[in-house]
């Protein structure tokens, strides 16, 4: 079984314990309206700046195996002009984002597909969240490297796109190659391919060129491209016509419905997840899809791989002991868990306040404390 999948929900679950740290998240004023179906004109979404980090993030792993062929002289040259007229979009007033904008972009067909209600996870402020990302910011001791991603980070802030504090939806779908959709809300129109071209700048990274054609601008560089159709979604991917494809047919949507009302939400061939809030309660719901010798064992024997799954949940909680997130550790503990035919199936809960206790403590090096906690 992969852990991977239990170390990826117990971090989304931590994180909504900081939004609680702030007041619940009322709609952002001139941002966020309540969910409702995506509109179907292409005026009514814009792409977000958040797509600057994801590249910020990569970039730092590429300039670390790079960081001696010569820098400055890429950083030095400024990025081509857009090929093409503004969009349409770029031109008006922001409009809001609403709930659901961005899943309409994604490709009809997903494997596996999964949704991060990021705007109420995180919350109204996001001045706590700001501050504690700077706080890791400093921990990685690497000066040149914290130098790059500060100027990055400013760099996008600036432009009104910081992640934290903008971005309403993430939303993936994956088929032969992954396909990253987020949806953010701003104060003023951001054409992303723009902003990430800057980033790849700061980075030392060429920029590529960004080409428009109607109400779409684009990026394609260093294997990525990025595409914002609308003034508050744009996507990430690498199948450039695939991606064109799925935007302009706008079919995506249907299959993301389950996700509305979830902080978190995934559905695949390996597992189908829900983690939802409902008042101090946060439930999480996961099923395990088991394939091969080890569906046929787990039909053979439901109690062993119970016990087997319950075991390990308890090993993460022991390694959890003695952090500030041993609260969410023995919530783990408590989890249940059932074997239907070929399904594992486990459910739990935690309260949102215990969270904001534990996470008002957490330090720097608890999160990986955490990931190692599934290994």
């Amino acid at each position: 079984m992969n852990m991977k999948i239990f170390a990826t929900l117990a971090a989304g679950i931590a994180l909504a314990g900081c939004a609680a740290s702030q007041t619940p998240p009322p709609p952002t004023p001139g941002s966020t309206e309540p969910a409702e179906p995506p509109a179907p004109n292409a005026e009514a979404q814009p792409g977000g700046a958040r797509q600057s980090v994801a590249a910020d993030g990569a970039a730092v792993e590429r300039r670390r195996a790079a960081d001696d062929v010569a820098p400055a002289q890429v950083a030095a040259s400024a990025p081509p002009p857009p090929e093409g007229p503004p969009p349409s979009w770029l031109q008006k007033a922001s409009s809001p984002y609403r709930a659901g904008d961005a899943f309409q972009y994604l490709p009809k067909d997903c494997r596996e597909r999964v949704s991060i209600d990021a705007g109420t996870i995180i919350g109204a402020d996001a001045s706590g969240l700001n501050a504690s990302f700077d706080q890791v910011i400093k921990s990685i001791g690497a000066p040149k490297e914290e130098a790059r991603i500060k100027k990055v980070i400013a760099l996008v802030r600036d432009a009104g796109a910081d992640p934290i504090a903008t971005w309403r939806e993430i939303a993936v779908c994956d088929n032969d190659r992954e396909v990253v959709a987020i949806g953010f809300a701003s104060d003023k129109p951001i054409e992303v391919p723009v902003l990430v071209q800057k980033v790849m700048l700061a980075f030392g990274d060429a920029p590529g060129a960004v080409v428009r054609k109607g109400d779409v601008s684009m990026l394609v560089a260093d294997g990525e491209t990025f595409v914002q159709p609308a003034p508050h979604v744009f996507l990430i991917g690498k199948k450039k016509d695939a991606m064109l494809a799925a935007i302009e047919s706008k079919a995506g949507a249907a299959g993301f419905a389950a996700a509305r009302g979830q902080l978190i939400f995934a559905k695949g061939e390996e597992a189908d997840a829900t983690v939802k809030q409902t008042g101090d309660k946060i439930d999480i719901g996961l099923t395990v899809h088991l394939r091969g010798g080890a569906a046929t064992r787990a039909k053979k024997d439901p109690k062993e791989f119970t016990t087997k799954t319950g075991d390990k949940f308890k090993e993460a909680a022991d390694r959890l002991k003695g952090t500030a997130l041993e609260p969410l550790g023995e919530r783990l503990r408590a989890a249940k868990v059932a074997v239907r035919g070929a399904d594992i199936v486990i459910t739990g809960d935690v309260k949102r306040s215990s969270l904001v206790s534990a996470l008002k403590s957490l330090g720097p090096s608890d999160l990986e404390k955490l990931m190692k906690a599934f290994k």
